[in-house]
Parts: C-alpha cells; structure tokens; sequence
C-alpha cells in the first residue's frame, strides 16, 4: 500500500477544489504529518488521476466507429499495422474509417460513404498501395 492509498484507507479524500490539491477529512492529528508529506501524496494522487484518464481514452489505433459492428475485428487488426508501418497511411486509414468504409473480403470498400466520396480518398491511397495490401493481407 503506497503512501497515498494508506491516507485514504484512513478516509481521507484527495482532488482538486478550485485549482487547488485539497485534502478533506483530514483530523488535526494529522495535519502536521499530512503537510509535511503534501507534495508526495499531490503527484502521487497526480499520477494516478493521469492513469485513470488514460484507461479511459481509446487508443489512436483503435476503430473509430465500433458501432459497424460487421468488420469492426478486421478495421481493429488493419489499423494498429497501418500505424506500425506508415502515419500517412494510417491517417487516410483512420479517415476513410470515420467515414463508414468498410473491409470486405480483405479489400477496401465504400461502406456509409457514397462511390464518389470513397472515390476521392482512395486516390490519397494510391501511393501506399502495395504497402496498403501487405497490412490488409496481414490483418485477415
């Protein structure tokens, strides 16, 4: 049990109040201990809040838009080689994703996005096409 932890199994609450680390709860007795200990248990208290924040957010590789439940498995493989390999191609990626385009049978297609649209970004995907099929032959 670290520092902070063995405060709050004494029922001590730590956050912000108004810009401000505060510490509530906290009796006389142990006031003196508490202050001269303030700054570890501000960015131990720091640390985890930042930690807590990130278990929260998804990650820039995950699919953008699980909610196209049919190929969210392949865009979740597609995506994280894209990244591993080229950040301009895993950027159109990630685009054409937002967008609702789908992998059907190991090859891009227009999914939401009318002909025209899908028309437009798979040219920002010809400079990566045969780095493009090598992630799509590696995500199925």
């Amino acid at each position: 049990m670290n520092l902070l932890e063995s405060y709050e199994a004494k029922n001590l609450v730590f956050g912000v109040v108004n810009g401000r680390f505060n510490i509530a709860n906290a009796p006389k007795s142990l006031r003196a201990e508490l202050l001269a200990s303030a700054d570890a248990l501000r960015l131990a208290w720091l640390r985890r809040e930042w930690q807590r924040y990130l278990a929260e957010r998804p990650l820039p590789t995950d699919d953008p838009r699980p909610d196209l439940a049919v190929d969210h498995g392949r865009w979740a493989a597609v995506l994280p080689l894209a990244h591993g390999h080229s950040q301009e191609l895993f950027e159109v990626l990630h685009g054409l994703r937002c967008l609702g385009a789908c992998i059907v049978n190991g090859k891009l297609g227009c999914g939401e996005m009318t002909a025209e649209e899908y028309g437009g970004y798979r040219a920002l995907l010809m400079p990566h096409a045969a780095l493009l099929a090598g992630v799509l032959r590696g995500a199925q």
